[in-house]
């Protein structure tokens, strides 16, 4: 009994955690795809919001390559308050959650251990917690792919109407949740028909009822994958990165800086280890773990074989986040085992540990929109004009980022530092005689600002620290005092 409430003691204490580190990241601009998302919600109602999942928020607008449920639960959220923290809510939940649920599973298929070990990488991994606090449906595949699998395991385990009914809840939310659960919901199907045959007629009636479910949104289905591999080209990070991403760092980082080289070498003595004692014993794998182990595998495979048809899903891992669950699980399972465990886990802490410290650092945060719209506003008067200041993207993505913080409207610019004198061009379109320029530029790299372009002069500067960095540069008129 003291075991017990010790374990549920330290599991709750990992849960509270991971809450905390993702309630910090809310506030943090919204980035890329979320904006997707923020136009798809604000201000919608409940009708218009379903329209614009699935037709796109307006002319011109992308089309959602992802089903509606995170939408819907997002939407009832951001009526908490402003749009932009709010709607981050059922990620924050969701990931909260998954530390739990990994633990449940854990002690059922790979023991007590493994289970507690896998709930600290899911509380302080890096990558759960940055889609943790993203405006995406990441976060709630990781959560219902992890549900799923816990839920088959109990009907499985004792058959029931109430469990098979559950069940097949479960698989209607991981459809109606991401297109890529599919995947996950394959491989439950494989694990059934070859090991768990006799519970074949109740798995098949729960698939079929969550096909029922989802028969109404199958209209709606659009996907169109961005090319995921040029992203991860501009970004610097290759195959090798995306696999340490996925496992313990940040997805718009470089492994090197979080979790940073220690915290890697950690992992890597503590996987040796547990590894090499796991080869020595040779233990026998039940058929419960192997679901575990073939549920962490399958979307890494999938997206590799992907890769040979189309985009590059692999290259950027964020795809692969509902096999995180399992791959947390077999990682403790490893280090778990009883010759290397008493050294193999402290080191797998040590490094989850300074991987989540690192992560934490105002310079690996999304970038801060938020105060860059602020510094705007203090600066400059509606009419007056901002150049938005680009390397290597089009500059006018900035203003897309801006337009859930700016209260003001102004006239707009573009320029790139790759073009000569295209800022004293942009600059020259100002009717005033003070202008701002917002530069930015991706991994955090400053860019070059002038002192001087066309008959315009740099007055001040200011850097926001990010994953990219956001520079607001005030101009002056040369003719002014």
């Amino acid at each position: 009994m003291r075991h017990r409430a010790a374990t549920s003691v330290f599991v709750g204490g990992l849960t509270l955690i991971a809450l905390a580190l993702r309630i910090r990241g809310m506030r943090e601009g919204l980035y890329q795809d979320e904006l997707i998302s923020f136009h798809e919600i604000s201000g919608r109602s409940f009708g218009s919001m379903l329209h614009a999942v699935a037709h796109g928020a307006g002319h011109g607008s992308p089309v959602e390559n992802t089903p509606p449920l995170w939408f819907i639960l997002a939407w009832l959220s951001a009526k908490l308050g402003s749009d932009t923290v709010w709607m981050r809510l059922p990620s924050v939940v969701a990931s909260t959650l998954t530390v739990p649920l990994v633990y449940v599973i854990g002690r059922r298929t790979l023991g007590r251990p493994a289970g507690l070990v896998a709930a600290a990488i899911m509380a302080l991994s890096t990558f759960a917690i940055f889609y943790g606090t993203e405006a995406r449906a990441y976060a709630l595949l990781a959560a219902v792919g992890a549900l799923s699998c816990l839920l088959l395991l109990r009907a499985v385990q004792a058959p029931t109407p109430r469990s098979w009914l559950w069940y097949g809840v479960s698989v209607a939310a991981l459809l109606y949740t991401q297109y890529i659960g599919v995947v996950l919901l394959a491989m439950q199907a494989a694990w059934v028909v070859l090991l768990e045959h006799r519970r074949l007629r109740g798995f098949a009636l729960a698939l079929a009822g969550a096909a029922v479910a989802f028969i109404p949104w199958v209209p709606e289905i659009h996907t169109t994958p961005a090319d995921f591999g040029a992203l991860a080209q501009l970004m610097g990070f290759n195959h090798f990165d995306a696999l340490r991403q996925w496992v313990i760092g940040s997805p718009d980082v470089a492994p090197k800086a979080v979790p940073g080289h220690a915290a890697l070498l950690l992992l890597a003595v503590s996987l040796a280890l547990g590894l090499i004692a796991l080869a020595w014993s040779r233990p026998r794998v039940s058929r419960a773990a192997v679901l575990v182990v073939g549920l962490a595998a399958v979307t890494p495979i999938a997206s590799l074989a992907y890769s040979w048809f189309g985009t590059d899903l692999f290259a950027y891992p964020r795809n692969m986040i509902g096999s995180l669950p399992f791959v947390a699980l077999v990682i403790g399972g490893v280090v778990t085992t009883a010759a290397a465990a008493l050294v193999a886990v402290p080191l797998l802490l040590a490094a989850l540990a300074l991987g989540a410290v690192a992560g934490q650092r105002r310079a690996y945060g999304r970038p801060n929109f938020p105060g860059a719209a602020r510094a705007i506003e203090r600066t400059l008067r509606p009419g007056e004009l901002v150049v938005y200041y680009g390397g290597g993207l089009d500059p006018f993505i900035l203003s897309n980022h801006l337009t859930p913080y700016l209260r003001i409207v102004n006239p707009a610019a573009g320029a790139t530092p790759e073009v000569p004198d295209s800022l004293g061009r942009a600059l020259a379109k100002a009717r005033g005689n003070d202008a701002v320029v917002l530069g930015f530029r991706l991994r955090a790299r400053p860019l070059p600002f002038p002192t001087s372009a066309g008959g315009w002069r740099l007055r001040t500067r200011r850097d926001f620290d990010g994953t990219s960095k956001i520079t607001v540069a005030t101009y002056r008129r040369r003719s002014t005092s």
